[in-house]
């Protein structure tokens, strides 16, 4: 799995870790909040376990300091 975060000044690569549960299997990824109310974009790029297809995930956040 891929992905990037960017607002308008910053664009960072993410590094994911996969953790996995019985029935389930998660990817995090952790990236800094600078300002309050600040909108984050999220592009990440997924290949499900035995496909050939890559699908690209896109999505945005406004995210809160406190």
């Amino acid at each position: 799995m891929k992905g990037t975060a960017f607002n308008l000044v910053h664009k960072n690569t993410l590094d994911f870790q996969e953790i996995v549960e019985p029935g389930a299997v998660y990817y995090l990824a952790k990236f800094k909040i600078s300002n309050d109310n600040e909108k984050i974009v999220i592009k990440a790029a997924v290949k499900p376990e035995n496909s050939q297809q890559v699908i690209d995930v896109d999505f945005e956040h406004h995210f809160y300091l406190n």
